[in-house]
């Protein structure tokens, strides 16, 4: 990931989220902060596709 913090994807945020929960020396706090992050933004991510889906429905 290349990218700073600041020009991070939500993919990509999610992605990272996952890269530190596998990593074995991230320590157990680490890993349970991004795994709540985790669920956060594949929640967001799916609250937006559901948006996406519900305005072209609208506009169909």
């Amino acid at each position: 990931m290349g990218n700073s913090i600041g020009n991070m994807t939500l993919n990509e945020a999610i992605d990272h989220c996952r890269e530190i929960i596998r990593k074995s020396n991230s320590c157990d706090e680490c890993i349970n902060q991004h795994a709540q992050l985790l669920l956060w933004l594949e929640e967001l991510k799916n609250l937006r596709e559901f948006k996406r889906k519900i305005v072209e429905a609208v506009k169909s």
